[in-house]
């Protein structure tokens, strides 16, 4: 397997297998909205405009995030999402777009704040979104001082990648990390040693991360 596909299974591998459902009674989810793509200006010989890529962010704040790419913004296309992942007994806490109006009628109960007025936060700080955004500003420093660029195909894995690190910020080592990751409990390590194909080591001249490699597909993570 080339190193890149190595990387991609390591992605894959962080997304959970079944996603339960977040926040709940008491708690807040917050839900918003992003495009992840280049500008124009910043190509060097092409002129066409590069496709953009929506992305819609979940955050309990008391809990897990979870990023998802969707077709558009339509109120369909959200509640399709919405609520397979967030609990209906959750506050949900949006911006300002009509999507929401009916969905939120749906939640225990709705609070917006109206970027386009710019409002960020109201309420004495409870009204507010600012959790979702410095999810996307994680994303897209990402991708601007990383990965440069992405495709839509593989789009999904990057997702879950930086899923995984939000939702492991805190746990600190590389075992604490895997505490309750259910399927990636096992060999969460094993990946943050495979990270090091991501700077550029040659498989064949390292025989550490050559080792673990050779363990990762035999646990089905590369495949």
């Amino acid at each position: 397997m080339s190193r890149a596909g190595v990387v991609l299974s390591i992605r894959e591998a962080m997304n959970p297998v079944k996603r339960s459902p977040i926040g709940g009674q008491g708690r807040t989810v917050e839900s918003d909205e992003t495009v992840i793509g280049g500008k124009t200006k910043n190509r060097a010989y092409a002129t066409k405009e590069p496709k953009k890529h929506t992305v819609l962010a979940l955050v309990d704040r008391d809990g897990l995030s979870y990023s998802f790419h969707i077709a558009n913004v339509k109120a369909t296309t959200l509640r399709q999402t919405i609520v397979k992942v967030a609990s209906r007994e959750s506050y949900l806490m949006t911006d300002e777009p009509a999507s929401y109006a009916k969905l939120g009628q749906e939640f225990s109960g709705h609070g917006t704040v109206n970027h386009s007025a710019n409002e960020y936060v109201r309420g004495g700080g409870f009204w507010h979104v600012n959790t979702t955004e410095c999810r996307f500003i994680l994303m897209k420093r990402a991708v601007f001082g990383t990965h440069h660029s992405i495709s839509e195909a593989h789009l999904p894995r990057y997702l879950a990648e930086w899923d995984f690190k939000w939702n492991t910020r805190k746990r600190g080592t590389c075992g604490a990390r895997a505490q309750g990751r259910g399927r990636q409990a096992s060999h969460v390590a094993c990946l943050y040693r495979l990270n090091g194909l991501i700077t550029g080591h040659d498989i064949r001249t390292q025989p550490t991360v050559a080792s673990c490699a050779l363990e990762a597909a035999g646990r089905g993570i590369v495949r």
